[in-house]
């Protein structure tokens, strides 16, 4: 079976007719647009928070903060342009299904778990490019 890729390697995300995100590959490209928690609708282009399978895009000087303890959602892939906060309120913070997270550069991966740890599955990807943190 081939790929359904589209674009041409860009990143996919700036959301269709409808502003909801770019539906690809069996998930949807949710692309933020203000800072805020991942569950609050309004934070997103097209006014629904990510469900099901889905990725995340977050521009340059935007937050996401997704707290507690667990991500239960099945967040496939995620690019950090501007900030992806993790686990306010908890000791750890883990990822019920593996996520591939790419920290672009300016793009940074806040813990604030009081234990500083994260918990990921087998095959997840945490790639920190040249100029991320």
């Amino acid at each position: 079976s081939s790929s359904n890729s589209t674009g041409g390697g860009s990143n996919n995300t700036g959301g269709g007719g409808d502003g909801s995100g770019t539906s690809t590959s069996n998930s949807t490209t949710f692309l933020a647009t203000k800072s805020g928690e991942l569950t609050d609708a309004t934070v997103w282009s097209g006014g629904l928070a990510p469900s099901g399978n889905f990725s995340l895009s977050i521009p340059a000087g935007i937050t996401i903060t997704i707290s507690g303890g667990t991500l239960s959602l099945q967040m496939l892939r995620c690019d950090v342009y501007g900030t992806l906060a993790l686990g306010s309120g908890s000791a750890t913070f883990t990822f019920a299904f593996p996520p591939t997270i790419i920290v672009r550069s300016s793009g940074k991966l806040l813990d604030q778990t009081s234990s500083n740890v994260f918990l990921f599955p087998s095959n997840s990807i945490i790639a920190v490019l040249s100029g991320g943190g």
